[in-house]
């Protein structure tokens, strides 16, 4: 069983954003860690990490393991690609 990513837009003083909302560990000393990387060309990838996105917010959840976390990027572009990595530190 496993979280999957969700999606949505989020308006934002009148402006339209992508959001990309994923699953996070509660426990601060888990020793995962979180980010997400984003492209515009899957033919000639060139990913960046930690940045063109800014984190909007978290749902702190009353139980279980998990809080929520929701990133927003432009709806500039054609395309965009995004890819949460999930690392051990």
């Amino acid at each position: 069983q496993g979280h999957s990513p969700g999606f949505r837009i989020e308006n934002l003083g009148g402006t339209n954003y992508f959001g990309y909302v994923y699953a996070k560990l509660k426990d601060a000393n888990s020793g995962i860690s979180y980010k997400l990387a984003l492209t515009t060309d899957l033919v000639n990838v060139g990913w960046t990490t930690n940045t063109g996105y800014i984190v909007y917010g978290t749902y702190v959840a009353p139980s279980g393991d998990f809080d929520y976390v929701t990133n927003v990027t432009t709806t500039v572009e054609s395309a965009k690609y995004i890819r949460l990595i999930i690392e051990q530190l």
